[in-house]
């Protein structure tokens, strides 16, 4: 069975509203970069923003029920676990809400906007019903993969001049003194 939510939405995903049993975060992306917004203005962990959308993105729906109230209410998708709202460079909204997960078969049901079913699907990767503000922050003081460093310098006490610099020349990184 196809994934409820399309590619092309994930690929085109520009705002995140995450909210669990534990917290609700805001998440914008602001030049190909992803900011929490919400409960506070600071970078966000990439490996989380990947996490969730790898998990929307792998999404296997194991059986379709129909969206009636019996079924919502016996899913527990009238007070989700989960719920993420998607906002795509078009202002489209996508709503995903995760109600009763099966720890038995391993699966949960979900709905999605403008999709009026309810999807029997796998759980999802990563334990997103975890997720903390920890997970959300760039908790690093450099932000930058250590492989995209190519060089640096140090500067001592007030002066103005470098004291060394450093650079990597594709093995190893040489320290030049006093440049």
């Amino acid at each position: 069975l196809e994934t409820p939510i399309r590619q092309d939405i994930i690929e085109n995903i520009v705002g995140i509203k995450f909210k669990n049993r534990i917290g609700e975060y805001t998440l914008k992306k602001v030049d190909n970069t992803w900011m929490l917004q919400k409960p506070r203005t600071i970078p966000a962990q990439k490996k989380t923003i990947s996490l969730i959308l790898n998990a929307l993105r792998n999404i296997e729906v194991k059986t379709i029920h129909q969206n009636e109230p019996i079924n919502f209410q016996s899913f527990s998708l009238d007070k989700p676990i989960i719920q993420v709202e998607l906002l795509t460079k078009l202002d489209e909204k996508i709503v995903l809400k995760v109600g009763l997960i099966n720890p038995i078969n391993n699966t949960s049901y979900i709905t999605v906007s403008g999709l009026d079913r309810i999807f029997q699907t796998n759980l999802f990767e990563g334990r997103l019903e975890g997720l903390e503000l920890s997970d959300f922050i760039d908790g690093k003081v450099f932000s930058v993969a250590l492989d995209d460093i190519k060089s640096f310098k140090l500067f001592h006490g007030k002066n103005k001049e470098a004291f060394n610099n450093f650079t990597f020349d594709g093995n190893y990184w040489v320290c030049l003194l006093y440049t």
